[in-house]
């Protein structure tokens, strides 16, 4: 990309540019490939306001630290039709994060047709510009500055008539945009693995993540479970959940391996009572 605004860069410096179309020219014939298509944006969506109130009342934070980014419309179980973000911190990791997704929007969002942003032609002080352009306009030969001058007549007068035409215009329809297909998994070549290496302390992504398929969501009592822990001793750490707490928490009795083997066998005190603690649920690494 920053290629190909460098070309039209070389190509600004070496032209005097007087009208609108002779940028949409200069720009349809610069020399890049594939050939660029050259389009005026009249109007854009006003969906930064549409959008607004209906946002996750979670705040999205470190998304600025990822460079690649998921959005779909998937089937949940307690809450039906949803849109869910997904990201990656490089394209060409292979897991999206988190696994069950963000919410973005609230439950039962319209996504009623969006109307057009507000103009603010007047803004543009549109008379000003043109008297000055007058002034440059006088330089030019007479064959010359009739054509420009006809041609910013022309900008000046669709400027100030698409505040009338706003109600007219077409509307936004979420479900008649285009989808994207997926793209190819890119490969990053080894003299770049070190890219790699320093995203690793990078902050995890916050926002309001789906608790569908997370423990907290499903911690029911029996549940065998497996804890992280720092300490390398006796892994893994594992047991099997005997009562849900309050506050995310739940009482664990705690299994111990039988030498090598892949046996669990539960553990207890002297007293032949079970033997258990209390952790938090962010403790559990995986469960079943």
């Amino acid at each position: 990309m920053e290629v190909l605004f460098s070309i039209l860069t070389q190509e600004f410096k070496k032209n005097e540019i007087k009208t609108i179309e002779e940028l949409f020219l200069l720009i349809e014939n610069s020399p890049m490939s594939p050939r660029p298509e050259c389009e005026s944006l009249q109007f854009i969506w006003n969906w930064k306001d549409y959008i607004s109130e209906h946002l996750s009342d979670k705040d999205l934070k470190n998304h600025s630290y990822y460079n690649a980014f998921q959005i779909n419309k998937e089937k949940t179980v307690t809450e039906g039709m949803v849109t869910k973000l997904r990201c990656k911190r490089l394209p060409q990791d292979e897991d999206w994060e988190p696994p069950t997704g963000i919410r973005l929007v609230k439950a039962n969002t319209p996504y009623d047709p969006v109307v057009s942003a507000d103009f603010r032609v007047n803004d543009l002080m549109l008379p000003k510009i043109m008297e000055n352009l007058q002034k440059y306009f006088r330089r030019m030969p007479t064959h010359q500055r009739v054509k420009v001058d006809n041609s910013w007549g022309r900008l000046k007068d669709m400027l100030e008539s698409l505040p009338r035409k706003q109600q007219n215009l077409p509307r936004m329809r979420i479900k008649d945009l285009p989808k994207l297909s997926d793209p190819l998994e890119p490969k990053l070549p080894d003299e770049y693995d070190y890219i790699e290496e320093d995203v690793d302390g990078l902050p995890e992504i916050i926002g309001d993540i789906f608790e569908e398929n997370l423990f907290d969501a499903n911690v029911c009592v029996d549940l065998d479970v497996v804890v992280y822990t720092e300490c390398s001793q006796d892994r893994p750490w594992v047991g099997r959940v005997k009562e849900v707490l309050e506050g995310k928490r739940f009482t664990i009795q705690w299994f111990c391996r039988q030498g090598k083997s892949l046996k669990f066998h539960a553990m207890f005190n002297s007293d032949k009572t079970p033997y258990v603690s209390e952790l938090e649920n962010s403790n559990v690494m995986m469960w079943e």
